[in-house]
């Protein structure tokens, strides 16, 4: 076991400071970022769960000297009585995010860049600085901003609503904002008081903020560039003075729930509810700024375990963090809380964070008359007053103000007042009633009408009165998937089938519910646009695998063009939205099918189609653990004739030479495997400049002993008028198999032709391994640093097409051979080759993950023996048979040398050798497998079906339930029906009378019926099986294609 320490994280930042490091791009700044839309000195991390034990071990914080804290201290309490409410939802493990103080001084991208050099980190983030939403004039700024009336509470009929419920003081709404005036008389009786903390010096409550009995203060006297990097808060989230900023969070406060009926000031919307108020304003801040100081997430986080049940977000940004969203997901999800925030103060279609995360309230502004005041967007859930809004402010007195920051408090105050009237609703619910019920007539006022607006203001404008009187179904679609005919993913050309996970978070639906979609994209044509699922019971999650959708995707769909859909759904009064998206063409495929999960680029990478910023794929993992950071194809007869897609000359700078030349495509099963990825490149897309045309294909096998590695075959073809002459192919891969890859060393193989990366510590520790299964092989060990004495040359500085040749025509061992270990890469290839125009030739590379040098060694040889033998055996061809219940089966091999057969695709051993297999007493459908035998190897086995006569499955009356039609096949449809099914797994596969898979489809649980229509066009004419897996039961029927 390896033991690991904080300090290991330090030393390692330490020296790769020190350290001309390797060009690390998992982050870049999004677009538009500034330097004061971050907060210098702080980054946010997600570490690795397999690392988290450590992280959240106090003595190794200590040894940083405090400069990293969990977001939530290990075993604090959550007092919130809804934690885990949310059942649709699955958990978001808190204890894997952390907060990181650094010198203020160093660039916070390369800190965070070198923070995922360590290797225990999943996500790193800068803390982005929220403001207060900008307030710029525009053709709606009201004209008379001295009104004092609170018209807003007639438009949202919250007079109406407070004769049916005036709230409780049990619902919590927390503002997360600059703070409170905490002596104001409209607010100071409101303030929620945390009774399991007094003030005693103590943290009675445990929760890791000492006296926090009013809320807390993440800010403090003085702003974060001049205060400890210790400092977590104190619990005063009083404001000292008035600003922009700094009487934010009153005016916010008394519109969410100003003290009512009281004879003074204002009446805020949530009646009785009570106020929690988080300060991120340094007391020391100058009064005109609109930039928060600390962040405001925490303050989400920290009000959400507190209790609150509404949590108002009246501030934002435009930049988009992952890190946020997961905490958004763990208050929402596991606390059972709902998120509103502020939908925006520009004149624009654009959007704002928090507001257009997932699971968040988004709330756009409303002039008087209830015309569109500022942002508009598809993340907009609803609509609600934001001009001329009387509230209260800094000092006890009172401010008429506008902007979506006071629509938001006005939302969560109405949800304190449906919460008290629907006190079993969890967050999303009470988020997706105040949605539901809004009034849809806002569509029909003045400019909203104009199509740019349409679903662009959310469901309609907030009506408390309705939100407590009606009722009604809320649907949401949460996961979405786009496949094929044969269950694939759907690519470009292809007729697909959209299958829906549709949430019912509401009241059930009717039986004429109808769902529809539709799109203004051109490239795509929908063929079914509507079905009707039945009833959706509240509460409950549907899937329409019955009853999918159908569209049919343009063959010239871009690499990355993304398809918008809008989802309707129609049940009586109930009318309702939702947008979708969806990337049919993404420029990889992803292999997931063994131990070894990997992605394949349609130009010539391998693990990430954006290596620089470690995106568009899932790296290369085996058993869970990531071990690549970058990998790539080198082709070159010169130092002067280098095409390749790996890093380039400069630091920070990546090559790519190829360009994709036909859809890239993933198939399950594949030819004469369990999955294949194929596809095609070049160096440029006009034919007659093209110097190399290269085809790709990339197989997996599930079963042992092929279980851990995927093999990669390129056929080369020279498009030149002249020959290609010693010519190289080969992989590049820069390993990180050791935490961070700075203590690993790499190796070669002479026998089983294979070059491997592992720890320096040991050998019997994991190793990632590429081997050349064909052609002469040449490897090259590189130690990246070019630093280290005796180096050749390293990459650190760049890796230029001199030294790329060098790699791919000259060897090197070893790499990281001395102390510790190092940073290190290596290039498998093969060659050389010559080529005459139109002359082509076959590559072949196994890419490994194993335990130890052992188990790599093994993998080799069975990599070696499946592709250079067992794939070049021919597969025995066995025709199905049909038998009565309870007499022999005598099956009869031929196409082969000798035969075995088997119980099982993978593994155990024989049932019987020769050409000729009797099953006994036959009772129910079966399927065997056969290999043929031939020279010492054996194929891979094929599958056989022996039907029963009257009785296709141990469950005839499931049997019955099955229909397969017409028979024989003439059309090029073959339909599979399943009547009146219940089942947790459901498969259905088609094979062809020598066992090879034609179609498989996994559909997961079914219930009710099942349809599915296949085409056969292209299938030869003869004799197929279709055989259906429903959980532990299987059904085969005989059918022939003609």
């Amino acid at each position: 076991m390896r033991i690991l320490s904080i300090c290991l994280l330090c030393c390692t930042l330490a020296v790769l400071a020190q350290a001309q490091v390797k060009p690390v791009q998992q982050f870049s700044w999004p677009e538009g970022i500034r330097a004061d839309d971050y907060i210098p000195g702080k980054a946010l991390v997600k570490v690795r769960s397999e690392y988290k034990a450590v992280f959240q071990n106090p003595a190794g914080r200590m040894s940083l000297g405090g400069s990293i804290r969990p977001l939530v201290p290990p075993n604090a309490p959550i007092k919130n009585k809804r934690a885990h409410a949310q059942a649709f939802m699955p958990a978001v493990d808190i204890q894997q995010y952390f907060e990181i103080t650094f010198d203020a001084n160093r660039p916070v991208d390369e800190f965070i860049n070198e923070l995922y050099a360590t290797g225990y980190i999943d996500v790193a983030e800068p803390v982005y600085r929220q403001k207060i939403l900008d307030m710029p004039a525009g053709p709606f700024t009201p004209d008379d901003v001295e009104r004092s009336a609170q018209y807003y509470l007639t438009n949202i009929r919250a007079y109406e609503a407070w004769g049916i419920t005036q709230g409780s003081d049990d619902i919590i709404i927390a503002i997360v904002d600059s703070g409170v005036d905490t002596s104001h008389p409209d607010l100071a009786p409101k303030l929620y008081i945390n009774e399991a903390d007094p003030v005693d010096g103590v943290d009675n409550d445990h929760n890791g903020y000492i006296d926090d009995y009013r809320g807390w203060d993440f800010s403090g006297p003085v702003r974060i560039s001049e205060r400890d990097p210790g400092f977590i808060g104190d619990n005063d989230p009083t404001v000292p003075k008035a600003g922009v900023g700094f009487s934010h969070g009153t005016q916010v406060g008394g519109v969410a729930a100003a003290a009512t009926n009281n004879a003074i000031g204002i009446s805020g919307v949530g009646f009785n509810a009570k106020l929690l108020f988080t300060k991120h304003y340094a007391d020391n801040q100058a009064s005109t700024e609109k930039e928060y100081d600390t962040d405001t997430f925490q303050g989400i986080v920290y009000a959400a375990r507190q209790g609150a049940r509404i949590i108002n977000c009246s501030w934002g940004s435009y930049a988009r963090s992952q890190i946020s969203q997961d905490l958004i997901n763990y208050v929402t999800k596991d606390l059972g809380c709902l998120v509103v925030a502020a939908g925006g103060n520009r004149w624009e279609e654009r959007f704002v964070y928090p507001a257009s995360y997932d699971n968040v309230l988004s709330v756009a502004a409303l002039r008087e008359n209830n015309v569109i005041a500022y942002t508009y967007n598809k993340a907009i859930d609803l609509s609600a007053p934001g001009i001329a809004i009387r509230t209260t402010d800094f000092g006890g007195g009172y401010i008429t103000i506008d902007g979506s920051s006071f629509s938001a408090p006005m939302t969560c105050g109405a949800a304190a007042l449906v919460a008290s009237i629907f006190p079993e609703y969890n967050g999303p619910q009470l988020g997706e009633q105040l949605r539901v019920t809004a009034d849809r007539s806002l569509y029909t006022v003045g400019v909203n009408a104009e199509a740019r607006y349409k679903n662009r203001l959310g469901m309609g404008s907030l009506d408390v009165y309705a939100s407590l009187t009606r009722t009604s179904p809320s649907l949401r679609v949460l996961k979405y998937d786009l496949l094929d005919q044969e269950g694939n993913v759907a690519e470009p050309g292809d007729n697909a089938r959209l299958y829906f996970d549709i949430a019912n978070y509401l009241q059930s639906t009717s039986a004429t519910l109808e769902i529809t979609i539709t799109t203004a994209d051109a490239s795509v044509n929908i063929t079914r646009g509507k079905i009707t699922p039945g009833v959706i019971i509240g509460g409950k999650t549907v899937r329409n695998n019955s009853t999918p959708f159908e569209l049919t995707l343009n063959s010239n769909l871009a690499e990355g063009q993304s398809i918008d859909l809008l989802v309707t759904f129609s049940d009586g009064d109930y009318q309702d939205y939702q947008y979708i998206s969806f990337v049919p063409n993404l420029p990889y495929r992803t292999m997931e099918e063994n131990q070894i999960k990997t992605s394949i680029a349609s130009a010539g990478r391998i693990g990430y189609a954006d290596t620089g910023n470690s995106q568009g794929g899932i790296g290369f993992t085996y058993n869970g653990k990531s071990m690549l950071y970058e990998m790539g194809l080198i082709l070159g007869s010169s130092a002067g004739d280098i095409l390749n897609s790996v890093r380039g000359e400069g630091n920070n700078q990546y090559d790519q030479d190829f360009v994709s030349t036909s859809q890239i495509r993933k198939t399950v099963p594949g030819e004469d495997a369990d999955a294949e990825i194929n596809g095609s490149f070049s160096d440029t897309n006009v034919a007659s400049e093209q110097h190399v045309r290269v085809s790709y294909r990339t197989q997996v096998w599930r079963g042992t002993p092929y279980d851990k590695f995927v093999v990669v075959e390129y056929t080369l073809t020279n498009a030149q008028a002249t020959p290609m002459t010693d010519f190289y192919v080969g992989l590049f891969a820069d390993w990180d198999v050791s935490p961070g890859g700075g203590q690993d060393a790499a190796g070669w193989d002479a026998d089983a032709r294979v070059g491997y990366v592992h720890p320096k510590a040991s050998s019997s520790q994991p190793h990632a391994g590429i081997q050349v299964l064909n052609g002469t092989p040449n490897y090259y060990a590189i130690d990246n640093d070019p630093s280290l004495a005796g180096n050749p040359f390293g990459i650190y500085d760049g890796f230029t097409d001199a030294e790329k040749f060098t790699a791919i025509s000259s060897d090197r061992t070893a790499a990281g051979a001395t102390g510790a270990g190092a940073d290190v890469s290596h290039v498998v290839s093969a060659g050389p080759y010559t080529l005459a125009q139109g002359e082509s030739v076959k590559v072949a590379f196994a890419l490994h993950g194993a335990s130890n040098l052992t188990d790599l060694l093994a993998s080799a040889n069975a990599a070696d023996e499946l592709y250079n033998e067992v794939l070049q055996i021919p597969l025995p061809l066995v025709l199905p048979t049909e038998v009565c219940t309870g007499c022999n089966a005598t099956l009869v091999a031929t196409g082969g040398s000798d035969y075995n057969w088997y119980k099982d695709r993978y593994g155990g051993a024989p049932l019987a050798t020769g050409p000729e297999f009797t099953m006994t007493s036959v009772q129910n459908d079966t399927i065997v497998y056969v290999s043929n035998v031939s020279g010492g190897h054996e194929s891979l086995r094929i599958p056989v079906q022996i039907r029963v006569k009257g009785a296709t499955s141990s469950e005839g009356e499931l049997d019955r339930r099955v229909i397969v039609f017409p028979v024989p096949v003439v059309n090029g449809k073959l339909t599979v029906t399943v009547r009146d099914i219940d089942a947790r797994e459901f498969s259905l596969t088609v094979l062809n009378a020598q066992g090879a898979e034609m179609t498989h489809i996994y559909l997961g649980s079914l219930h009710d019926q099942f349809s599915h229509t296949i085409s056969t066009i292209g299938y030869p004419a003869g004799v197929y099986l279709v055989k259906l897996q429903l959980d532990n039961d299987v059904i085969v029927r005989r059918v022939v294609i003609r």
